[in-house]
């Protein structure tokens, strides 16, 4: 992950071979899967920073699910803000650009915890389901 400017976001979004995909769209359909909500908690990296949750779609049993469910929040995701309040300081708009979102951790505790606009990349369809389960409810809760 790392900043990019507002043209480059632009000119990733003209590839004919990317389907784009935002918040206002309904969630990606996967059969035979289905959202496990679980609200993650982001703890205070500063002694000022209000405490946030935010809902998170998760799968029924697997290495990322389980551990986002039994620690609040996913263990990478923290250096990733601390990173962004460090050197994005000042700079907008900045994009947050992510080529591997999985289901979302990350993307959801960037956009919860910081100013990024976020530019996604994720193949997997089913992983697909999740980010965007997220990710609109997310919208809708808390509108950008």
């Amino acid at each position: 992950a790392r900043h990019v400017d507002m043209e480059l976001s632009a000119l990733i979004l003209r590839e004919p071979r990317l389907q784009p995909w935002t918040p206002a769209q309904p969630a990606m359909h996967m059969p035979g899967h289905m959202c496990h909500w679980h609200t993650l908690r982001f703890f205070r990296l500063e002694p000022t920073e209000v405490v946030r949750s935010a809902p998170a779609c998760l799968m029924g049993a697997d290495r990322v699910s389980n551990a986002v469910r039994a620690a609040g929040h996913w263990h990478e995701c923290k250096k990733l803000v601390q990173q962004w309040r460090t050197e994005a300081g000042g700079h907008a708009p900045a994009v947050f650009l992510e080529a591997g979102a999985n289901i979302g951790m990350c993307t959801l505790e960037m956009l919860v915890r910081t100013d990024a606009h976020a530019l996604v990349f994720e193949p997997s369809p089913s992983n697909l389901f999740y980010l965007t389960s997220t990710l609109s409810r997310l919208a809708a809760g808390n509108p950008r």
